[in-house]
């Protein structure tokens, strides 16, 4: 693969992602060129895992102390599943992605805020 082609492609993924002004690596070797290339591909391809975050104990939300090891989950959950196994509290808005799963086998109580939940369409 020549170089200008090579600066053509990269100039214009970079720019896909809002780059006003894009990077270029001129000075790569042609196998360095291949290789960042080949990186850049993968890395938009890789999809970020699920994240699953469950309750150990009654809490507010945003204390670490109510979840497991995962942490406390974002309040705009996408790409995720919460489980409510317990009596959590949340004063803010909790808003659900159409890619995520929000399952309460307990309670959720909502102390101010609200709950949105994405529309799923096809």
């Amino acid at each position: 693969m020549n170089k200008s082609l090579l600066v053509k492609i990269v100039s214009w993924f970079r720019l896909q992602q809002g780059e006003k002004k894009p990077t270029v690596f001129i000075n790569l070797s042609p196998v360095k060129n291949i290789l960042f290339l080949a990186l850049f591909f993968l890395s938009s391809v890789i999809e970020i895992q699920a994240q699953t975050y469950t309750t150990i104990q009654d809490g507010d939300w945003t204390s670490s102390s109510t979840w497991d090891a995962n942490g406390v989950p974002p309040t705009d959950i996408s790409n995720s599943t919460v489980n409510i196994n317990h009596r959590v509290e949340v004063d803010t808005t909790v808003k659900l992605q159409s890619n995520a799963t929000l399952t309460i086998n307990h309670i959720l109580i909502f102390t101010s805020g609200s709950f949105e939940m994405e529309e799923t369409t096809s």
